[in-house]
């Protein structure tokens, strides 16, 4: 988390604000966007039979 999660954290206000050009509201659908995707793949690896490569 602190590697790759952190980083993420930190720099993404300035990625809406210097590259997208936006301000708190592009910020919110950023973070919003993050947060969806998240929620997406726990659904679809909770709904998964299997796990290819697990012997367990």
């Amino acid at each position: 988390m602190s590697f790759m999660g952190m980083p993420f954290l930190v720099l993404l206000p300035v990625f809406a604000r210097d590259i997208l050009h936006g301000g708190s509201h592009t910020l919110g659908f950023l973070m919003g966007a993050s947060g969806f995707g998240a929620l997406m793949g726990a659904l679809f690896l909770a709904s998964r039979k299997t796990v290819p490569g697990w012997a367990g």
